[in-house]
């Protein structure tokens, strides 16, 4: 199930990051830059949970897990909420960007620690690139899955950013999406909390 909640992790993180910056420059016609610093709270929050998350005892680590799905799906659904209607969600999309990012770094990185912890020193090159194999699966699996959900509801992209009526469209898809997302970020929470559950029965 460890496997299966990292999966789930960074297939949201690149649905989320994917669709995000498709209805930032489509839908609501900003440039490339000004879509690509939105995201700049979201990196800096996993970037300083990432480098921080160890202080915790590993006792607190399971709940830091659980709690990192949960950020993430808040976060996600701020962000349905601010988009809604063709919205640019105002300083409050910088906030809502940096809990999803933080909350992906404090599913992400210590559960990823605690599945390579329970694999024998033996195995650990196998291991390591079953994890290498699965990560990257999973963000082009993210990618296309809900990038693909997106573009289904938005429609075809306008030539010209914002064009007519896309704003609206690209607004209801993006909104939808991020639900969707928060659901994917809540199934990877209850993976991580049964995986817990398992170990702590295994000892």
């Amino acid at each position: 199930m460890g496997i299966a909640a990292m999966f789930a992790v960074l297939a949201v993180f690149g649905g989320f990051f994917f669709t995000l910056a498709l209805h930032l420059q489509g839908g609501l016609g900003e440039s490339a830059l000004r879509a690509g610093l939105t995201f700049a709270p979201a990196g800096l929050a996993f970037a300083l949970v990432s480098l921080n998350w160890q202080r915790i005892g590993s006792r607190g680590q399971p709940a830091l897990i659980a709690g990192g799905f949960a950020a993430s799906a808040v976060g996600l659904l701020a962000l349905a909420f601010l988009l809604r209607g063709g919205r640019d969600g105002g300083a409050w999309l910088y906030l809502a960007t940096a809990l999803t990012g933080a909350g992906m770094a404090a599913s992400f990185s210590p559960l990823m620690t605690a599945v390579l912890m329970r694999v024998p020193v033996t195995d650990a090159a196998d291991a390591t690139g079953v994890i290498v194999t699965v990560n990257q699966l999973a963000l082009v699996v993210g990618v296309a899955t809900f990038g693909t959900l997106y573009l289904n509801l938005a429609g075809r992209l306008p030539l010209h950013a914002a064009a007519g009526g896309f704003r609206a469209e690209s607004a209801h898809a993006a909104t939808v999406t991020c639900v969707v997302l928060a659901g994917g970020a809540l199934a990877g929470g209850m993976l991580a909390i049964g995986r817990g559950a398992a170990a702590r029965r295994q000892g």
